[in-house]
């Protein structure tokens, strides 16, 4: 189905879209559209996994409109980036949706589906700070995605979920993330929306100098 929530203001653009398709409507476009150097989608064993691939990708081209097919590399970090392209871009998806969003400046993103229930892993994530404030399944969920989030801006491995990022609720559907990580302190803004059926955080680096 086309896409079923945007969000656009001046720092970032962000689509969802539901995947009620099957793989071969994406295989009939994403050729033509994108050309990842990383992954050849025929690689990817799992049905899922592959139809998730194919709906990011395909998003991902649209929202770009480019007249030119688009090359995704990888750093050597693992964020993913397109050649000739000073936009930063981030990809995230549940069970049934994809959701792309496209800034200037560094950008994560994650969704996750209301119902999912991670309670009972979160003492790997949630520390004494956050357990101070942490009332019900969707407040745990919405740690997860925050921290999620903060993984992706800061674009290197070797983040500890539990000791690197302190998530800290402001006002309605805000968050402040703090991380730390030896040398490396940063404060974000995040924000929350609630979709029919999933929670989606997204966070902007706006300390990133834009030439």
């Amino acid at each position: 189905m086309p896409v079923s929530y945007i969000h656009q203001d001046e720092n970032v653009y962000i689509n969802v879209w539901d995947i009620t398709e099957d793989e071969s409507f994406f295989v009939e476009k994403i050729d033509l559209l994108i050309h990842d150097l990383n992954t050849d989608y025929k690689q990817i064993s799992q049905g899922h996994s592959r139809l998730q691939y194919l709906a990011s990708r395909y998003l991902l081209a649209k929202m770009f409109n480019h007249s030119n097919k688009l090359e995704i590399y990888k750093s050597e970090f693992g964020k993913l980036y397109i050649k000739d392209q000073d936009i930063n871009f981030s990809i995230s998806h549940s069970e049934k949706q994809v959701v792309v969003a496209i800034s200037k400046y560094p950008v994560g993103i994650d969704i996750e589906e209301k119902q999912r229930d991670i309670s009972r892993i979160r003492h790997k994530f949630i520390n004494t700070i956050e357990d101070s404030w942490v009332q019900n399944a969707e407040d745990i969920l919405s740690v997860w995605c925050c921290k999620e989030v903060v993984f992706k801006i800061y674009e290197k491995k070797e983040v500890d979920f539990l000791k690197h990022i302190t998530i800290n609720p402001l006002k309605s559907n805000t968050f402040e993330a703090f991380f730390n990580k030896k040398s490396i302190e940063k404060k974000y803004h995040l924000q929350k929306f609630n979709l029919e059926s999933s929670i989606l955080i997204c966070g902007i680096d706006f300390d990133f100098v834009v030439l």
